[in-house]
């Protein structure tokens, strides 16, 4: 999660969903150089802090690269090839089936968890933090499942004052990019008020 500016959403997530395809010793290996390396980038102070929340694995860093263009810093994404995926350890203290079974059926970051709540708190603990300006919801029209939980977390946002953007265009295609990055650029205006207003920094 972003907490000062260092990174960009952009910048991080690409080593990030990097694990998601690397062997684990090359990966930490990596990731440690890349560490060792690290400058902060300029530029990223006072933009608005957004949660992205996608209905699909962001496989890509098109959506990060369209939404920060429009002036926002993306803090975190609710996604397993993102801030989300590797969730929590598994306990050491605890029977090992049980521990397993507990962490695929509970504490995967994907749609398919169920119940929704082991999910949806992870989400919720980052706006009960106050660790973010906004929220994206990205849904393209690939979207089976993801529409019907929509509302209820909307309706959560809009209970604790957290201003919302749902994107339903596909980031893949000209015509979606050119739509989203349109309503980031306007939803990002409207936020920077609120923004300047908290007087903090994120950082990843």
């Amino acid at each position: 999660m972003n907490r000062r500016t260092l990174l960009s959403g952009a910048t991080a997530i690409r080593p990030i969903g990097a694990g998601a395809f690397m062997h684990p010793a090359a990966y930490a290996e990596t990731v440690e150089r890349l560490l060792a390396d690290l400058q902060p980038e300029p530029g990223l102070a006072g933009r608005p802090r957004l949660l992205v929340v996608p209905s699909e694995p962001l496989y890509h860093p098109v959506l990060h690269d369209t939404v920060e263009a429009a002036g926002a810093l993306v803090v975190a994404e609710d996604d397993w090839w993102g801030a989300r995926m590797s969730g929590a350890d598994i306990p050491e203290d605890a029977p090992p089936r049980q521990a397993i079974f507990e962490k695929y059926f509970s504490d995967l970051p994907t749609l398919e968890v169920s119940p929704r709540a082991p999910r949806e708190a992870w989400l919720r603990e980052q706006i009960e933090r106050g660790a973010v300006d906004g929220v994206v919801f990205y849904v393209p029209p690939s979207d089976q499942l993801f529409g019907w939980y929509y509302p209820g977390l909307k309706e959560y946002l809009d209970e604790r004052g957290v201003p919302s953007l749902l994107l339903r265009q596909d980031v893949l295609t000209d015509g979606g990019q050119t739509a989203i990055a349109s309503a980031a650029t306007t939803f990002v205006r409207d936020l920077r008020p609120v923004a300047s207003a908290a007087g903090t920094e994120a950082t990843r």
